[in-house]
């Protein structure tokens, strides 16, 4: 149910209307339409009007009519698109009138205007052009505040002298732009898709290439260095996390005495007041404190544009649905080029090789304090030595089960739960393998469902690859976004 629903919108039209009847020539058709809505996505638009033109050589006025019903059917930038069904035609002394359809397109001018299109074809084509006006009917709408500055709607007190709702959100919230890098030597292999992912969330270091614009090399044989590959699985893991402290904060505060409950609603609208997301739809709530967070969404699921955006929220009387206290904040989406990654800090580094000054040692920090370590895995026998190092060895290679084993530790640090041992035996290259290692493979096969390479070998010990680290690192943001509900570019 819209907030806004008892609007309705007025539109003095010029439009030019073709007979279907041989004997009236066409001409301009002049008249007003009525327009209202029974959600915010279908609607009603009627509208008369008068065409001057001559019958049978005689000057006449041909009164013309339509009905019809409208539905929302697409957004593309500021304009809307309508899908339009009903009756129309002449109501003059040579009647016609039969179904009609068309499509209409809306390009809000304001909060409370708007230009119109209209193309319909039914017992007589019109094409005809209005200027859309809302008239208002709810109190609540009553004071003269529009737009984006005004800080109220309506001042409560003057609808009833207790009730008031205060609405709390920050001036800006700061979204990291998704990128959209261009990988030249990876457009169209098949580790293509997943290395486009990774870089759009920042995961990979890129090698630039200085004559083109927005254009890296992936190197894809290139093997994944323990300090490269610490960083891609850090990154990934905290990625929920800085996706949430997006996350806009809403604190709304209802007045009135203590027990008394109204219809709450709360939405996001953008800066021509097309609705962007629904928060909180005709919920009864009491007085009090609340909180909310809205994720930048919109209704589709997907990642708004930068630009300024209205909260509004409304309360609505029980008992005879009068909207009695409303509100509104405005807030600034700001992009900006990378996450402002927030490692944990140490006094001093953990390892003789990395230094105090380290780019990264509070990334390598983090990586560690999530049950990691550098002891790369090249042979069986490493599994049983101790895990303890006072080296950590960046530019070593990486190893298949290394990533393997760190990845299944960010499973488990993001609260995926180990299961039992799955049947390995399928596995030709896997052979008395540890427990905890079976587990840690057992908990990374079954939640990302990897099954090996195309002759069934987990190839453990082989140095990882960046295209195979992304494949890996695509599954990990797939189960991510759908743990954590957030889209993927």
């Amino acid at each position: 149910v819209v907030p806004t629903a008892s609007q309705f919108t007025v539109a003095p039209y010029l439009g030019y209307r073709s007979f279907s009847d041989t004997g009236i020539k066409n001409g301009p058709n002049i008249g007003l339409k009525l327009m209202g809505s029974f959600s915010r996505d279908l609607g009603f638009d009627t509208g008369i009007g008068f065409v001057p033109t001559l019958q049978n050589d005689k000057s006449q006025l041909v009164y013309t009519f339509d009905f019809l019903f409208s539905k929302h059917v697409s957004t593309l930038g500021r304009f809307r698109f309508f899908g339009l069904a009903g009756l129309g035609g002449r109501i003059s002394s040579v009647a016609n009138v039969g179904l009609a359809a068309g499509l209409g397109v809306r390009n809000p001018l304001s909060e409370d205007a708007a230009a119109s299109l209209d193309i319909i074809y039914g017992p007589d084509f019109l094409v005809r052009l209005g200027m859309d006006m809302k008239l208002r009917f709810d109190e609540r709408h009553s004071s003269g505040a529009r737009g984006l500055d005004a800080p109220k709607i309506v001042d409560a007190t003057k609808l009833d002298a207790l009730v008031d709702v205060l609405i709390r959100v920050p001036e800006v919230r700061y979204q990291t732009a998704i990128r959209r890098p261009v990988l030249q030597d990876a457009t169209s292999r098949w580790f293509a898709k997943n290395a486009e992912l990774s870089a759009a969330f920042g995961l990979l270091d890129l090698t630039p290439v200085s004559t083109e614009k927005d254009t890296y090399l992936f190197l894809p044989s290139r093997e994944v260095s323990l300090l490269e590959g610490a960083r891609m699985l850090t990154r990934a893991t905290y990625l929920p996390k800085m996706l949430a402290d997006e996350s806009l904060p809403i604190s709304l505060t209802v007045v009135d005495l203590p027990g008394v409950e109204y219809i709450s609603s709360l939405w996001v609208e953008d800066e021509y007041g097309q609705l962007v997301r629904t928060l909180i739809d005709r919920e009864l709530r009491g007085v009090g404190d609340f909180s909310y967070q809205w994720d930048g969404l919109n209704a589709a699921g997907e990642r708004i544009p930068a630009g300024k955006y209205v909260v509004k929220v409304s309360l609505e009387d029980r008992a005879n649905n009068r909207v009695v206290a409303e509100n509104q904040s405005v807030v600034t989406v700001v992009d900006r080029s990378s996450f402002n990654w927030n490692w944990s800090e140490a006094k001093e580094s953990l390892f003789t090789d990395i230094s105090s000054n380290h780019p990264d040692r509070s990334l390598i920090n983090t990586w560690i304090g999530m049950g990691n370590t550098p002891r790369v895995i090249n042979n069986r026998r490493d599994m049983d030595r101790a895990q303890q190092s006072s080296v950590f060895g960046p530019s070593q290679s990486m190893t298949r089960i290394s990533f393997i084993m760190s990845l299944s530790r960010s499973l488990e640090y993001l609260g995926a739960k180990s299961y039992t041992i799955p049947d390995l035996s399928p596995y030709s290259d896997v052979n008395s393998l540890p427990k905890d290692v079976q587990e840690r493979i057992g908990l990374y096969i079954s939640e990302l469902d990897y099954g090996g390479d195309d002759q069934g070998r987990l190839r453990l010990y082989d140095p990882i690859t960046r295209a195979e680290a992304v494949t890996l690192l695509g599954r990990f943001l797939h189960w991510q976004s759908k743990r954590f509900e957030f889209p993927l570019p």
